[in-house]
């Protein structure tokens, strides 16, 4: 799968705001968007580090603590939101 530019900045965003963009990284691998974690030095899809991007986030409890918290605009969490549901991931939200 290959990211919009607004998924992909809607992520590094995330990853940014939650501090996690020290492991964090998107990069094309073989023509799919990938996550790489740079502390493990791993290579994961889309889906798994989403989901490990998520495990960070467990302390955001409701909409508007993570909209703050990310400094997401309304159109940015619904772009989050989508992505996730479409990688078949729940969201904080």
């Amino acid at each position: 799968m290959l990211l919009t530019c607004i998924q992909h900045d809607v992520l590094n965003k995330v990853a940014a705001k939650t501090k996690m963009d020290c492991w964090f990284s998107i990069k094309i691998v073989a023509g799919e968007d990938m996550v790489y974690d740079l502390e493990e030095n791993k290579v994961m899809s889309l889906r798994d580090g989403i989901d490990l991007l998520l495990d960070g986030l467990d302390s955001i409890s409701d909409r508007s603590d993570f909209m703050h918290t990310c400094g997401l605009s309304l159109e940015e969490a619904v772009v989050f939101q989508e992505l996730t549901a479409r990688l078949g991931l729940s969201c904080p939200f």
